[in-house]
């Protein structure tokens, strides 16, 4: 389980793979155990990696509902099954720019305002 999770782990927190959080000690990366910085950068990371995750999974719900569509072969129900699929794929992707915003907007207001 160790061995799936640190390079997850690596390419979300680059600036901690090397030693682990880097101690806390601020020598092998200038946002490592910076406070907030460290903690908006990874606030920022997680949100581009989960937005990532979010566009692809509904990229494939959008292609699904209109393989739905397009296979229900005038079937009223079929066709209506694929419109909610899309539209369901429509607003997780508005919900997941919103989410990536707001996380882009809180990690910009502590950096300027804290550090």
């Amino acid at each position: 389980m160790l061995r799936i999770l640190l390079p997850i782990l690596g390419s979300v927190l680059p600036s901690a793979h090397a030693n682990w959080i880097c101690d806390y000690a601020g020598n092998l990366h200038p946002d490592c155990g910076a406070g907030t910085a460290f903690l908006s950068g990874l606030a920022l990371r997680i949100g581009a990696l989960l937005f990532e995750v979010i566009g692809g999974f509904a990229t494939i719900m959008f292609l699904w509902g209109a393989l739905k569509i397009v296979t229900s072969g005038g079937n009223d129900e079929g066709r209506n099954k694929g419109k909610e699929i899309i539209i369901a794929a429509l607003i997780g992707v508005f919900l997941a720019v919103i989410g990536h915003l707001v996380v882009q907007y809180f990690a910009t207001f502590i950096d300027t305002n804290i550090n």
